[in-house]
């Protein structure tokens, strides 16, 4: 009489051609699917910018979340050349920090580089300053047709 060996976890899929590709238990693919999906779904890159509100007269160039609106200068028209834009934002926050959230925003936003701090795209200019001798820190955000 022979006895017959039952069946284990280990040799339910009969031995395995390749070492690398041993069977393993449904609740061990199950976890390496999740950590997988997981590890699929975190950005990769740098942490993205943050941004609640949009620079006034301009609303597809978001704000940074650090900096506050300023009402009163500035200006927005609409020629046929195209639109004409001066807003001004200011809080307390680094020069350095504002150039590296607009430097990561922008090109995600279509727009290209054209030397320190101006952009450009589909026939528009964008003008990023920081005004002289005011505190806290103040941008004028310029935007015209090329």
């Amino acid at each position: 009489m022979r006895i017959q060996k039952r069946p284990t976890s280990r040799n339910l899929a009969g031995p395995s051609p390749h070492p690398l590709l041993c069977p393993i238990s449904r609740r061990r693919w199950a976890a390496c699917a999740f950590v997988a999906a997981f590890a699929v779904a975190l950005p990769v890159g740098p942490p993205a910018a943050r941004a609640s509100e949009f620079v006034p007269g301009m609303e597809d160039l978001p704000l940074m979340d650090e900096l506050r609106a300023i009402d009163g200068p500035g200006y927005a028209f609409d020629t046929v050349a195209g639109r004409l834009v001066e807003a001004y934002a200011g809080g307390d926050v680094a020069p350095a920090d504002v150039d590296a959230f607009y430097s990561q925003t922008l090109p995600q936003l279509g727009w290209q580089p054209d030397g320190d701090r101006v952009w450009r795209r589909e026939g528009e200019i964008l003008t990023i300053e920081f005004v002289e001798g005011v505190d806290p820190v103040t941008i004028r955000f310029q935007l015209s047709p090329q």
